[in-house]
């Protein structure tokens, strides 16, 4: 009982000091992209449903409110720039 707790507790700081739990560039890259390919896929899509003759009387507000696909990095995608940027302006000695 006593070993749960402690491990418990502490993984995820042991996790986050190695640096395991970081994500990679080629990863923020791979999921921006398929963000991009399924929400072109998704406007297409509805496009072409609009002009189905039984479909035509559908709410199509609600269906791009819950088909919308939000990037589960974009946060991290936003930090890694801002901090790329933030080294790349730093004046050198």
């Amino acid at each position: 009982m006593c070993t749960l707790l402690i491990n418990g507790t502490t993984t995820k700081y042991l996790l986050d000091s190695l640096g395991i739990t970081a994500i990679s560039i080629g990863k923020l890259q791979d999921m921006g992209n398929a963000v991009k390919s399924i929400t072109s896929a998704r406007v297409r899509t509805i496009t072409a449903l609009k002009h189905d003759r039984f479909l035509a009387d559908a709410n199509w507000e609600v269906v791009h409110k819950f088909t919308h696909l939000k990037d589960p990095y974009a946060k991290v995608r936003i930090l890694s720039q801002s901090l790329k940027h933030s080294v790349a302006s730093k004046p050198t000695q």
